[in-house]
């Protein structure tokens, strides 16, 4: 039986433990951490703070990385060691400051270990109230990320001759029109405009917030293989809020870029029209310039959202940093291999529109019934709870590869 507050689903001897230092404040911990680097002292001897343990079992101090690696679980192959084997370091040794990256990163080598490790976390056995307390943070984690407009079909196709051409519609017929609404009904207009944009702004501020916190109670359950809600939400609450803070800091300068564009547009393009009253071809190579812009920053927003959720939600779970921490840490694995990670977009991309793909092809087989499942909120979740646990895993998995330091899978215990 699976609840709320449900117990790891792996036997009590495969689970590691709760930190310690989740009992104590975040803030003092991260104050703690940062006089220890200012006066040159070490982490105290059996502080449980720092990378979290790769074996899932006890506590180590910060920068110990993880015991050498034991047999992974049976059916999930293993990534190559690099060439030190894998082997500890010692106990005083603070976290390197820059990976060790002699090792080679693969797109490839990291999909079938998460493949396996998707089923084996989903059908090994397969267990629906696990299914349904996994589906609950896996909904959390993407909650206002995924909309049914994906299913919906669109036709810009125009019946019979009507229709009319660049230099065919009249713009100030469109202007008069505005003009004759906004006299009749402007106030009202105004009224509804500013109420909903402030129903909008409080919902997008909590789906935002309860992502943020979902993330994280995603990732430590398929790390651990279990369906536990009550303890991630508590144990990596200060974790959620950092990032919630960085999403908000991330979609601001977003809006301001892309008004920023916007403006440019119509200062650019459409005054001119409307203006001149009708279509101006001397606008076209602006327009061009100002979607090329739009589509470059489309595309860095894109990146910063995808290695926020691949990888600085990762190191910041697995070394307990903020996320500003994080993307430090992330910017020197970027330093040293930008090329690979840049591949990983791409490849991770392809890997996103041939499960899009599956998803056309499950809704077309059951008739428009599965698409149905899939639109409704959890439900639809839980559906598509094996793609979202491929991907959760895929991540982590080409994350391995940079080394024993960066391993969040606990490995099988004895």
């Amino acid at each position: 039986m699976y609840s709320l507050s449900a117990k790891a689903s792996t036997p009590a001897s495969a689970t590691s433990p709760r930190r310690s230092a989740s009992t104590r404040s975040w803030a003092m911990r991260r104050l703690s951490a940062s006089t220890r680097s200012k006066t040159g002292q070490g982490p105290p001897k059996g502080s449980s703070a720092g990378a979290r343990s790769a074996s899932g079992a006890g506590s180590a101090p910060f920068g110990a990385g993880p015991a050498p690696a034991a047999a992974p679980p049976p059916g999930i192959p293993s990534l190559p060691l690099p060439p030190d084997g894998g082997a500890a370091a010692p106990a005083d040794a603070a976290a390197p400051s820059f990976p060790h990256l002699d090792g080679a990163v693969s797109c490839r080598a990291a999909v079938r270990p998460a493949w396996e490790r998707m089923k084996t976390i989903l059908f090994r056995p397969f267990d629906a109230g696990k299914w349904l307390a996994l589906g609950f943070s896996a909904w959390l984690a993407t909650l206002g990320e995924n909309s049914s407009s994906g299913y919906r079909r669109r036709s810009f196709e125009r019946e019979g001759e009507g229709g009319f051409g660049p230099g065919e519609f009249d713009i100030s017929a469109l202007r008069d029109s505005v003009q004759e609404f906004m006299d009749a009904y402007g106030n009202i207009a105004i009224a509804v405009a500013v109420g909903g944009f402030l129903v909008f702004l409080v919902l997008s501020l909590l789906f935002m917030w309860l992502r943020a916190r979902g993330k994280f109670m995603l990732l430590d359950n398929v790390v651990h293989n279990r369906a536990d809600i009550h303890g991630p939400w508590r144990e990596f609450m200060q974790h959620g809020n950092s990032l919630f803070r960085w999403y908000i800091v991330l979609g601001l300068i977003g809006l301001v870029v892309m008004l920023a564009v916007g403006a440019a547009a119509v200062f650019a393009a459409l005054i001119p029209c409307l203006r001149a009253g009708g279509w101006v071809p001397s606008v076209l190579p602006s327009l061009i310039a100002i979607g090329t812009v739009w589509l470059a920053i489309a595309i860095l927003l894109g990146y910063v959202t995808r290695f926020t959720e691949d990888f600085v939600v990762p190191l910041m779970y697995r070394f307990d940093l903020t996320v500003s921490e994080a993307w430090g840490r992330f910017g020197q694995l970027y330093r040293g291999r930008a090329g690979a990670f840049i591949v990983y977009g791409l490849f991770y991309l392809l890997l996103g529109l041939l499960a899009f793909v599956c998803m056309m092809l499950f809704t077309v087989l059951t008739c428009c019934v599965g698409g149905c499942l899939l639109a409704l909120p959890y439900i639809g979740a839980v559906v598509l709870l094996p793609v979202t646990v491929f991907f959760r895993a895929y991540s982590v998995e080409y994350l391995a590869q940079l080394g024993p330091a960066y391993r969040l899978f606990p490995d099988e215990a004895g």
